[in-house]
């Protein structure tokens, strides 16, 4: 809208979309005024405009050399037509459906993947979940419910490769066979076709899937001589170890760094670690102290690992959860000589140990923004910890029994917590706020069923999160970016 002045008379927007209004100055002390922001656009209205050479009743005529241009285009054109037909002899996108996820913020459910398992109607369930460090493979492990003593059970790690055009969630595009049940997965963090496979039966095996019916880089069958609990590649504190390192907690009290080498088709053990009753005045449980054993001197019994996390900001220190309740910080660098008896020389990395549980430890956390923190869990209770204080900031008593929790990659204080109830729910550090998300079931008629395990995609804007459940069904889902309930911002209404 452009409008000028005189004093004393009235003046109006002809161009207006909106009634006519009149315009008065009757104060002004200048005999005229003008626009100088417009001449390029319009100078017939525009009597002070600042253009040079051109009359004002003449728009500006842009000065274009189309012989360049000509030229130009001809050179391109060839190539850039050479590159559209290459694009569309490709492969690479057939069966690419892109979603639009302008003002999507719905969770969805993508994928229903079924392995031969669920097939044939073996009762098993899904006991462990890995993604490849692109977000484009789905690693699924499983185990039966129920072991008495040794397992004897053959299983398989089954991988879904969810972005390729072949993909079908009725089968998997490569399995992993394994002679006893699959009790933990951890994809390697940089090369997506390296993942680490741990059994009850306490082998460790580290594969390629590149290579097919080859691609196995190594095995520790007998070093663990009890159940793999948990898997993890962490960062070596020594410079000199490019590549990360492979650790794993078993049952026996043991963890084991090792060091892989795919090219080369090496897997070969760098240290050995053992915690035993000592450490937790032999009980664990609340309250628990490092002190001497009630029978005088110090108790060389090793007690179970169910729960390990490596700090993210510091690739020496990690927390070990055990099966009387304990929690334990440790080290590599500041550990000990041993007095356990083993073939393989093992070191005491205890440093000190946390007010504990009260039931066996299921899972631990180091926070990847805050170094000072981690979380815990068993059962009934969820604990806040601060690394270096013996008592947990908070204690938090879910509705429900819990299986396992994770902190959310997108926001620093909030945290998913999932289990038997089918439901997983958001919590908050810095409020007692708790969302359910209810959406995320495993059947149409919205029944839930108990949740084994969750594994949230990397780096992805709308997350994708696969979901375990106990009678061996996986689901791939699309999740937003939940928000905050501690700053008073709502969550995404949630609907399948």
């Amino acid at each position: 809208m452009i409008m000028w002045f005189v004093p004393g008379s009235s003046s109006q927007d002809a161009e207006a979309q909106t009634d006519q209004r009149v315009y008065e100055d009757a104060d002004c002390q200048a005999g005229f005024s003008h626009s100088i922001e417009v001449g390029l656009l319009c100078p017939e209205m525009d009597p002070g405009a600042q253009t040079e050479g051109t009359s004002l009743g003449t728009p500006l005529e842009p000065e274009v050399d189309y012989n360049r241009l000509a030229a130009f285009l001809r050179g391109v054109c060839p190539k850039v037509l050479s590159e559209l037909d290459k694009v569309e002899r490709s492969r690479a996108f057939r069966g690419y459906d892109p979603t639009d996820d302008d003002g999507d913020d719905e969770v969805k459910r993508l994928h229903v993947l079924l392995t031969p398992e669920l097939k044939s109607r073996v009762e098993v369930r899904v006991s462990c979940l890995a993604w490849s460090c692109f977000g484009r493979m789905v690693a699924v492990g499983y185990s039966r419910p129920e072991h008495e003593s040794w397992c004897d059970h053959n299983s398989a790690v089954h991988l879904f490769y969810i972005s390729r055009h072949d993909f079908s969630p009725s089968s998997p595009g490569y399995s992993l066979e394994t002679s006893s049940c699959v009790t933990s997965l951890a994809a390697h963090p940089s090369e997506p076709t390296l993942i680490a496979v741990g059994t009850f039966s306490g082998e460790v095996s580290v594969w390629n899937v590149q290579w097919g019916a080859q691609g196995l880089v190594g095995s520790s069958a007998g070093s663990h001589q009890e159940a793999v609990s948990q898997l993890c590649w962490v960062r070596s504190p020594d410079p000199s170890h490019v590549r990360p390192l492979l650790a794993s907690a078993g049952r026996d009290g043991r963890l084991f760094l090792w060091q892989a080498e795919p090219t080369l088709g090496s897997f070969h053990l760098l240290e050995g670690f053992v915690m035993t009753l000592e450490h937790v005045g032999g009980g664990g449980g609340k309250g628990s102290r490092v002190q001497a054993s009630p029978l005088g001197g110090r108790s060389s019994v090793e007690v179970g690992l169910t729960a390990l996390s490596f700090s993210p900001h510091d690739p020496a220190s990690f927390t070990v959860g055990l099966e009387g309740g304990g929690l334990l910080r440790c080290s590599t660098l500041l550990a000990r000589q041993s007095s356990v008896a083993s073939v393989i020389p093992l070191k005491d990395p205890v440093l000190t140990d946390y007010e504990g549980h009260q039931g066996t430890v299921t899972c631990v956390q180091h926070s990847v923004h805050r170094q000072d923190l981690f979380l815990s869990c068993d059962a009934t209770e969820i604990h806040l910890h601060d690394v270096n204080q013996a008592s947990p900031l908070r204690v938090i008593h879910p509705a429900s029994e819990v299986l396992g929790l994770d902190w959310v990659s997108s926001y620093p204080h909030l945290f998913i917590v999932w289990g038997p109830s089918g439901t997983l729910e958001y919590h908050s550090i810095n409020n007692s706020q708790t969302i359910s998300c209810p959406a995320l079931l495993s059947s149409e008629d919205r029944d839930p069923a108990p949740v084994t395990a969750v594994v949230f995609s990397p780096g992805t804007a709308h997350q994708l999160v696969a979901v375990g459940y106990v009678q061996g069904r996986i689901m791939v889902w699309k999740v937003p970016r939940v928000k905050d309930p501690s700053l008073g911002e709502g969550f995404p209404v949630e609907k399948q």
